[in-house]
């Protein structure tokens, strides 16, 4: 079963690798360099302008301005947004760079859409594509840039399909609809304390600690691989997550089962490599635990989702609660975010040169996971990371969620 669902995988991915068309000539870095030098020798500070797409990621964002940095004529020319220049027509300008393809920048989409540019090359130097035209009703020299992964990856259309976009500024949306999701997640903690406490109230404390000890002797056992009740969770939560990850990333809601069975895949490779890690590092130092599903994490991953910013787990680990098994279980998870981590960015450098969407799921299911999991709050890994070293956590956290805005994010400078 594993073999044929890792032979899928495979397929998958090369039916994914991008084939530019024919009119597209592959150069160096350097090449494409001495390209864009040549095609703006007459420019200057006076007759060129840089516009920036108001979707490019904040990633690309963070790209495009070190890149400036490397070619002389534009080194010291500011990005202006697309959303304050209504076309190409008003600009005085006589040179002009959009930075974005027609997916992500508005001048961009209206230059090719309406057929006002005459392309008279197109350069592929990975991770960039560069588009050289003419403006045909103003004669102005275009210069369109965007990253190859743009290209071949979907946009995250979350925030688009929001309801909260009746009522708040597009930028704001991710971040109200995490803090929604971080607001039950802590009413959910309180709550279920509250329960406990109410019932040890009425009830004779021994017996309710022979119960909960019964329960956990039956349900947490020490062993070495996953078993079959930690597999159907595993299933489970890949299932929510696919549904989630596939209604904020179709382009269309026509691909939504396409993306469905590639985010499935993905998922439940990436969830079910992950837990039998964990799995194994535990029976190694002796500690009880147990993947399990979390039915309101569930609900609450799909209500984030459509809010506008998945933030939630649909499954957790459940283990004994003691500060020393806590604190032991924390450095577990601490060297498994650490691998996840390293995994991440490695699909993420791979996704920059050979972009394809089975590339961009892994990161963006890795990374979104890590981030959600390393929050210090109940039921998420973090808490227990952080009793074991607070440093650590805090340090790999801030990392992780650098990555994780710079994907799903699209602030302006």
């Amino acid at each position: 079963m594993r073999l044929s669902l890792l032979t899928l995988f495979i397929i998958l991915i090369s039916l994914a690798i991008p084939v530019l068309g024919e009119n597209s000539t592959y150069v160096s870095l350097d090449e494409a360099k001495k390209e864009v030098e040549g095609f703006f020798s007459s420019a200057n500070e006076n007759n060129l302008i840089i516009i920036l797409g108001s979707k490019i990621s904040l990633g690309d964002q963070i790209f495009f301005n070190i890149m400036k940095t490397q070619i002389n004529v534009i080194r010291d020319e500011r990005f202006y947004p697309d959303t304050s220049i209504e076309s190409i027509d008003q600009l005085n300008e006589t040179y002009i760079v959009l930075l974005g393809s027609e997916k992500t920048n508005i001048l961009s989409n209206q230059v090719i859409t309406n057929e006002t540019i005459d392309i008279s090359k197109t350069l592929v130097s990975p991770p960039i594509i560069l588009v050289f035209g003419l403006d045909n009703t103003t004669g102005k020299k275009i210069l369109i840039l965007y990253t190859l992964k743009e290209k071949y990856n979907n946009l995250n259309k979350a925030v688009e399909r929001s309801p909260l976009n009746a009522i708040l500024d597009k930028r704001f949306i991710p971040v109200t609809a995490t803090a929604i999701s971080l607001i039950f997640i802590y009413i959910w903690n309180i709550f279920s304390t509250t329960i406990v406490e109410l019932i040890s109230d009425y009830t004779s404390e021994s017996i309710i600690e022979r119960i909960i000890a019964k329960h956990k002797r039956k349900e947490i056992t020490i062993r070495r691989y996953i078993d079959s009740k930690e597999g159907f969770s595993i299933l489970l939560s890949s299932i929510v997550f696919s549904i989630a990850m596939s209604w904020a990333w179709s382009e269309k809601l026509d691909d939504f089962l396409w993306m469905f069975i590639i985010n499935l895949i993905v998922i439940g490779l990436i969830l079910l490599l992950k837990e039998s890690v964990r799995q194994y590092f535990c029976y190694q130092n002796n500690l009880k635990a147990k993947h399990v599903f979390w039915p309101f994490g569930a609900i609450l991953t799909v209500i984030s989702t459509f809010l506008g910013n998945t933030f939630s787990l649909a499954s957790y680990t459940l283990r004994e609660e003691k500060e020393e098994i806590e604190r032991k279980f924390g450095r577990i998870i601490f060297l498994i975010s650490l691998m996840l981590f390293t995994f991440s960015i490695i699909i993420f450098i791979l996704n920059l040169f050979y972009p394809d969407i089975i590339f961009q799921m892994m990161f963006t299911y890795t990374i979104m996971m890590l981030v959600i999991d390393l929050f210090p709050l109940p039921p998420m890994d973090g808490s227990d990371i952080r009793k074991w070293s607070s440093k650590k956590w805090f340090t790999l956290y801030i990392i992780v969620v650098f990555f994780y805005i710079s994907v799903n994010f699209t602030f302006l400078f």
